[in-house]
C-alpha cells in the first residue's frame, strides 16, 4: 500500500520528468487527500515519458480492458495519453489529476470497487460547494485547490 510519503518517494525514484507524466486514479486521490492509501501507483504519460520507461523497466501491454494501459513494474502501470496534462493539478511539486477529473471517469465507468470513493467524492464536493454557496455542477479545480488550502492552514 502507497500512502502519501510512500507516493512521492516512488516517483522520486523513479526518476521520469514529472513534466512527462501525471499521477491518476488513487494515487491521485492519496496526493489529494480523499484516501489515505492506495494500492498502486497509476500514471498518464506522454510519449516521451513513455518512451523513458520502455528504455528503463520492462514495459508490456496490459491484459486489462482499458486501451493504451501498460505494466511498467508490480506496482506501477501507465496510460500513454497525447491529452495526458489537459488537467493537472500540483501537489507537493507532483502532477496529479484534477478532483473533477478522477470524479467524472468514476463515475462514467460506475465500476463496484468504485463506490465507496465515488460517495467520498461526492460528499467532498458538496462540502466545497456549500462554502463557495453554488451547486456542484458550477465548481472548478481552482475553487477545490483554494478550498484544500483553507482546510490545510486550519
Amino acid at each position: 500500500m502507497f500512502q502519501k510519503e510512500q507516493i512521492k518517494e516512488f516517483l522520486r525514484e523513479l526518476n521520469l520528468d514529472p513534466n512527462e507524466y501525471c499521477l491518476i486514479a488513487g494515487g491521485s486521490l492519496v496526493m489529494h487527500g480523499i484516501k489515505q492509501e492506495t494500492e498502486d501507483i497509476d500514471l498518464c504519460v506522454s510519449e516521451k515519458g513513455f518512451q523513458y520507461l520502455h528504455e528503463h523497466f520492462q514495459v508490456q501491454k496490459s491484459t486489462k480492458n482499458y486501451p493504451n494501459l501498460y505494466e511498467v513494474t508490480e506496482n506501477l502501470e501507465v496510460v500513454l495519453d497525447t491529452n495526458w496534462n489537459q488537467k493537472i493539478c500540483w501537489i507537493e511539486k507532483i502532477p496529479c489529476n484534477s478532483i473533477l477529473e478522477e470524479y467524472q471517469w468514476k463515475k462514467e465507468k460506475n465500476r463496484e470497487k468504485d463506490q465507496e470513493i465515488l460517495m467520498k467524492l461526492e460528499k467532498f464536493l458538496k462540502q466545497v460547494s456549500q462554502y463557495y454557496q453554488c451547486l456542484p455542477e458550477e465548481l472548478t479545480e481552482q475553487k477545490i485547490q483554494e478550498y484544500q488550502n483553507i482546510r490545510r492552514k486550519e
